[in-house]
C-alpha cells in the first residue's frame, strides 16, 4: 500500500539509488577516455584504442568522477523528491506537489544539459571543479533551448528504450547503448559543444583550438598534434 511504502521510502531509495552512486563515479571516469579518444577522431587525428582511451582517464579521470558524484548525489534526491510527492500526493495538496515535480523535472533537464557542456570541458579544458560547474551553468542558460535539442538528439537513442514498459525492452536497450548509443552521444556533444567554446572561450583564451573538427575549419594537415596543443 501507498503508507507501507512510505514507511520504507528511505531505505528502498538509498538501496536502489545511493548504490547507483560508486557505479556512477566508475562509468563518468570510464567516459574521460571515450571523449578523449572521440575529439581526436573530430580533429582527424590518429587514435590507437587503448592508448588514447588510457591517456584520456589519466588525464581528467578526477573531474569526471566528481561530475559522476554530484550526478549520482541529485538522481537520489530527484527520485526521494518525486517519490515522497507522489506517495504523500492528496487532494489538498495535489497543486503543491505538482509543481514541486514539475520543478524537479525542469531542473533536471537544465542539468543533463549543463552536463554536456562540462563532460566536454573537462576532456579539452584543466579548470578547476567550481569553474568547470561555472562555466557549463553558464553556456546552460546562453544556449538553453539550442544546447536542450542537441542534448536530446545525442540521448534519444537510450531514451527509446528507457521507457519503455517491458523489462526485456530495457535490457535490449542498454545493450545497443553500451555497444553505439555511448559514442554517438559523446560525438554529437563534442562536436556541438567545440562550436560553442570556439564563440565563448576559444576565440579569447586559446586561438589555435578555433574551428578545430568544425566543417569548413582547419584541415588535418594543419591540425597541431594534440600533446602540444591541449590545455
Amino acid at each position: 500500500t501507498p503508507q507501507q511504502h512510505f514507511s520504507h521510502l528511505i531505505n528502498l531509495t538509498l538501496l536502489q539509488y545511493a548504490s547507483e552512486i560508486p557505479l556512477l563515479i566508475f562509468g563518468f571516469t570510464g567516459l574521460s577516455g571515450l571523449f578523449y579518444a572521440v575529439r581526436r577522431i573530430c580533429w582527424g587525428q590518429s587514435v590507437k584504442i587503448t592508448s588514447d582511451f588510457g591517456k584520456g582517464i589519466k588525464q581528467s579521470w578526477l573531474q569526471f568522477a566528481l561530475l559522476g558524484l554530484v550526478s549520482g548525489i541529485i538522481s537520489l534526491l530527484v527520485h526521494y523528491i518525486i517519490n515522497f510527492a507522489v506517495l504523500t500526493l492528496s487532494d489538498g495538496n495535489a497543486i503543491l506537489w505538482s509543481l514541486a515535480i514539475t520543478l524537479t523535472v525542469i531542473f533536471v533537464i537544465v542539468w543533463c544539459v549543463a552536463l554536456m557542456y562540462a563532460l566536454c570541458q573537462a576532456s579539452l579544458y584543466r579548470l578547476s571543479f567550481f569553474r568547470l560547474i561555472l562555466n557549463s551553468a553558464i553556456f546552460t542558460f546562453k544556449r538553453l533551448f539550442r544546447g536542450l535539442l542537441f542534448c536530446f538528439c545525442s540521448v534519444a537513442p537510450m531514451l527509446i528504450f528507457a521507457f519503455m514498459p517491458w523489462a526485456f525492452m530495457r535490457i535490449v536497450g542498454c545493450c545497443v547503448a553500451i555497444v553505439f548509443s555511448f559514442g554517438f552521444a559523446a560525438l554529437v556533444q563534442t562536436v556541438y559543444c567545440h562550436g560553442v567554446f570556439d564563440v565563448f572561450i576559444n576565440s579569447k583564451s586559446y586561438p589555435d583550438f578555433v574551428g578545430m573538427g568544425l566543417a569548413g575549419a582547419k584541415t588535418v594537415e594543419e591540425i597541431t598534434d594534440a600533446d602540444g596543443g591541449e590545455q
